[in-house]
């Protein structure tokens, strides 16, 4: 992941966990982060972090080390965040 000069140290924001199955019935969870105004927006997270906390709700508040806007790279928007360091389980 390239530095873009968008990285945020320490953010929060509120974290949206769906499962989801694709055409061949394989599931995954997938992440949105909601933005301005309620908008969803893509959330990819780093392959150390651990999700297992987050992955046990439905929406969390969540404070991560670092949080990078890759919006400029991709079609749609899109951060990539790492090292959670709090959750708080909204439901």
């Amino acid at each position: 992941m390239e530095n873009t000069g968008n990285i945020k140290d320490n953010a929060t924001f509120v974290v949206l966990v769906r499962p989801v199955k694709d055409k061949t019935g394989k599931e995954f969870l997938t992440y949105r982060m909601v933005g301005e105004g309620g908008k969803l927006v893509d959330l990819r997270w780093r392959k150390e972090t651990d999700l297992r906390i987050l992955n046990e709700c439905k929406k969390a508040r969540v404070t991560v080390e670092y949080l990078s806007d890759a919006s400029a790279r991709y079609e749609f928007p899109r951060f990539y965040a790492g090292g959670i360091v709090a959750v708080e389980k909204i439901f």
